[in-house]
């Protein structure tokens, strides 16, 4: 199993195994959380490849280097490889074994039951003469030369059809007596068959139709079936689409890798005289075997690319999104700021703005889309623009909601709604209007710790009602007061037992912390880390705090 190991600091000597992709950063946002302030949130990803591992940076302002050099891509891990996160050091190593494919068992019918086998009749060859001995052993050769360099491009190219139209024209010229070939698989997540390669020794274009009977017995069984004789064979007299099909000879083996089956290969004849033998059976299960695991590398490398493709798309939308919130903090004279915005994903569904409104008053506004994703992320950027365009002018954040919502009734898609808390701060009075469309009370404390809720819960989100109206209060701020906006991803924080944070965690860090906005931040974020203790991330996470120096 994979594992990251730590070669400096207090934590030297600690492991983090791992088996699938996972997140390398500093406290509950990552899979493998390193205890260093120099790791970001999220710093980099180790992602499973067909072969291997790699590696690549998350955009971290101290990087991420591997083996003493910085990596500006995904950078293929190599047993041993040395990485930095920041000032952390650890060391990748990687002792999976390579797991090791299951061979179908094989089942030799014949006319008289057998307790557990597949039934058919069996014809006895006559004996060999040397001339035939020394035939047998030529074409034993030419397989065995099949086998061999049937392995190299299987393993090389993810082309599957290619790979099965050479192995079904393979198959015709190994065994004579075949009249048709085809190779079926099973479509990736569902029993629906698909034929793959199809062939006819006389080229006729025709459809070949297929006893499901048969495929079904091989793949239900997983077990390769061998019968010399189909047209008498006990097992199949009484199938409707062996007789209809006039079948005598056939092989049919299933496609079987680590437990999963993918398909059959068949080969068959309706001429009599002409059976396939046990030698047939074994290179078609030598065939199927390699095939298998072929089919289930380039499954899993097209599972790769396509999480590749996404998580690229993903971080893209991440980083268009970081571009719709403030550039930077408001400067307001006697005033300060202090904001935290951590996404559980790439790209998340809170938001935080602050408005330059009439007057010389500042807007500040937090959110909560409803939903994760980009669907959410989009959602976002709609509201912020919707805000901007409507508080021109305005100074009563109720009546910006009430603008706001009208515009977004047309805009969501049904079933998403937003929630905001939008705050108007007057600097040179100290006051501070609050209305809330269906969202957490944000909390102001005073100087001596007091803390109060601000604004009236209750209230719609914004969204689900064209004509609704939203309450709004008004409060006087004194000097060392700090008002603490927040999204429910800081109550709602879950440790590793499901537990909520709560309000009243939250309620108590905001009353513990020194009065002062980047102090009070400081500290949820300290009591949220220390409660989840290194459980992942469950929701967006925003905290957004302002005080009166």
């Amino acid at each position: 199993m994979p594992r990251l190991t730590l070669t400096k600091g207090p934590q030297s000597g600690t492991g983090f195994p791992f088996e699938n992709t996972v997140v390398v950063g500093r406290g509950s946002t990552a899979d493998v959380a390193i205890d260093d302030t120099t790791v970001s949130r999220r710093h980099a990803r180790l992602v499973r490849e067909t072969d291997g591992w790699s590696v690549a940076d998350l955009g971290t302002p101290n990087g991420t280097w591997v083996n003493g050099t910085r990596i500006l891509q995904a950078t293929r891990l190599k047993n041993g490889d040395e990485l930095r996160l920041g000032t952390a050091d650890l060391r990748f190593e990687d002792t999976a074994r390579g797991a090791h494919a299951d061979t179908p068992s094989v089942s030799i019918v014949d006319k008289a039951p057998m307790a557990g086998a597949v039934v058919a009749r069996m014809e006895a060859n006559a004996p060999a003469t040397g001339g035939q001995d020394t035939v047998r052993l030529q074409a034993l050769a030419r397989r065995l030369e099949f086998l061999s360099d049937l392995s190299g491009p299987l393993a090389q190219t993810f082309d599957e059809a290619a790979q099965l139209d050479r192995i079904i024209d393979k198959l015709f010229e190994l065994l004579p007596q075949a009249e048709r070939g085809f190779i079926i698989v099973l479509k990736e997540g569902s029993e629906e068959l698909e034929p793959r390669a199809v062939r006819k020794r006389s080229g006729d274009p025709a459809g070949i139709t297929v006893s499901r009977t048969l495929v079904n017995e091989a793949i239900t069984k997983r077990q390769g079936i061998l019968s010399v004789d189909a047209m008498s064979d006990h097992r199949w007299t009484e199938a409707a689409s062996v007789a209809g099909l006039s079948l005598r000879s056939v092989v049919c083996v299933p496609i079987v890798a680590q437990d999963e089956v993918f398909g059959v290969i068949q080969v068959d004849s309706t001429r009599p005289g002409v059976p396939f033998s046990q030698e047939d059976m074994a290179l078609m299960l030598g065939i199927s075997r390699q095939l298998a695991l072929a089919l289930g590398n380039a499954r899993l490398h097209a599972r790769l690319v396509h999480q590749e493709l996404m998580e690229h798309d993903l971080a893209l939308a991440g980083r268009l999104q970081q571009r719709f919130l403030p550039k930077k903090l408001p400067e307001v004279p006697g005033y300060s700021f202090a904001v935290e915005y951590s996404p559980a994903f790439e790209v998340g569904g809170d938001l935080y703005y602050f408005l330059e409104l009439a007057h010389g008053c500042v807007g500040i506004a937090v959110g909560d889309v409803s939903g994760k994703g980009v669907s959410a992320a989009l959602c976002m950027a709609k509201l912020t623009s919707e805000l901007r365009y409507h508080s021109v002018g305005q100074t009563e954040p109720c009546l910006i909601l009430e603008r706001v919502n009208r515009a977004l009734i047309s805009e969501l898609e049904e079933g998403m709604f937003v929630t905001v808390a939008l705050l108007v701060l007057d600097p040179a009075r100290g006051e501070l209007k609050v209305s809330l469309a269906g969202h957490p009370s944000p909390l102001a404390r005073d100087a001596a710790g007091h803390i109060v809720e601000l604004g009236r819960t209750g209230g719609s989100p914004l969204g689900v009602t064209e004509d609704a109206t939203f309450a709004q209060d008004s409060y006087t701020l004194d000097r060392s007061d700090v008002v603490v906006v927040f999204s429910d991803g800081v109550t709602e924080a879950l440790d590793k037992r499901k537990a909520l944070f709560g309000d009243d965690r939250f309620a108590a860090s905001v009353k513990r912390a020194v009065p002062k906005p980047s102090a009070v931040k400081d500290a949820v974020l300290e009591d949220v880390d220390a409660f989840v203790a290194g459980a992942p991330q469950s929701d967006d996470l925003t905290l957004v705090c302002f005080g009166r120096d």
